[in-house]
Order: C-alpha cells, then sequence, then structure tokens
C-alpha cells in the first residue's frame, strides 16, 4: 500500500520509500537501533543486505494491506513508521501493527506525531478496526505520543525486553480503535 505524499511541513516530507531508499533505510534502522534501547534489537543484531531490503521495499510497495511511511529532512532519511495487518485469518484481519522509529536527532520536532498521523489515517481509510504496539514501560515520550493519538493500555508483559546491562523493562501493550480523535 501506498501513502501519498503531502506538502512538506516544517521542512519533514513523508512518502513511501522506494527501492533507492533501500540504503538509506538501512542505515536510518542501523542508527535507530544503536542510539536507543526502545527497540527490540541492537544495532549488530540488524544485519539486512541492500538486496534483501530492496525487495522487502517491492514487497510492500504490492502489499495491500501493510503501509511503510518514511520521514525525510534535507533530503535524508530522519524517521519511519511501519503499519502491517496483525495476521490474514478473518478473525484477526481487522487488526494492525504499528511500528515507529525516529533519529534521536529529530526527537522532540514534531516527526513522530507527523507519521503516527500519517500511519493512522491510512490504517483507518485501510479499513482496520484496531491499531496495536507494544512500548517499554519506562518510555515516557513515546506513551505520551500515543496516548495522544488514542491509544490506551490494555495490557503488560512483565520483563519482556533485556536492555544492554542485563536488566529487564516491563512492554505495555496499547491499542487504538479506529477512527479514535487525534
Amino acid at each position: 500500500m501506498r501513502y501519498i505524499q503531502g506538502m512538506p511541513v516544517q521542512d519533514i516530507s513523508l512518502r513511501t520509500p522506494s527501492e533507492s531508499d533501500a540504503g538509506a533505510m538501512i542505515e536510518l534502522l542501523k542508527r535507530c537501533y544503536g542510539e536507543t534501547e526502545y527497540l527490540t534489537r541492537t544495532s549488530e543484531e540488524f544485519q539486512i543486505t541492500l538486496q534483501d531490503e530492496i525487495e522487502y521495499l517491492r514487497r510492500q510497495e504490492r502489499d495491500e494491506r501493510s503501509c511503510m511511511i518514511c520521514a525525510f529532512a534535507e533530503g535524508r532519511l530522519v524517521g519511519n513508521v511501519h503499519i502491517a495487518p496483525v495476521g490474514d485469518a478473518r478473525r484477526v484481519r481487522h487488526r494492525a501493527a504499528l511500528g515507529i522509529c525516529v533519529r534521536k536527532e529529530y526527537w522532540g520536532r514534531g516527526v513522530g506525531s507527523m507519521l503516527m498521523d500519517a500511519a493512522l489515517q491510512t490504517a483507518d481509510s485501510a479499513g482496520y478496526r484496531q491499531v496495536e504496539l507494544g512500548v517499554h514501560a519506562d518510555n515516557a515520550r513515546a506513551i505520551r505520543l500515543y496516548r495522544r493519538f488514542g491509544f490506551a493500555e490494555y495490557g503488560r508483559c512483565p520483563g519482556a525486553m533485556r536492555r544492554s546491562d542485563g536488566s529487564f523493562a516491563d512492554e505495555i501493550l496499547m491499542a487504538r480503535p479506529a477512527g479514535e480523535i487525534r
């Protein structure tokens, strides 16, 4: 599924990535994985080749139920969000999972909000009735963002995430019904 690019806001433009963005996507993800402990893997664990990323982006563009949206500042990829179905079975087709990352130097500059707004509008128009995500319990900045976009906690997985220092963090499970006020 493609996101229709809108006008740039505060010098940030959003669009669906193309094959030519594969190298920038790898660099963005490796950087984001290295900048925070709030994502699911470390930069060392991210071992995607350029060809693998190109193929992944091709599949994403053809997939009618998934959508990736990237944020660009001054021509540089600074964040992305991904909406994907929880599953293809009829009983779960109404649910989508959301994942988002933004380069640390762009935190607090509205990039996350722009990506969330675009992703949730796209999820709503695709017919999803619920969007779900998981977030570290101590990631207050992200939790505030998600709540602002209508997400509410529905559960917790104790000790779900292991930090590099060996300690554990709970994962808060959040969901947002379709069409929630943003």
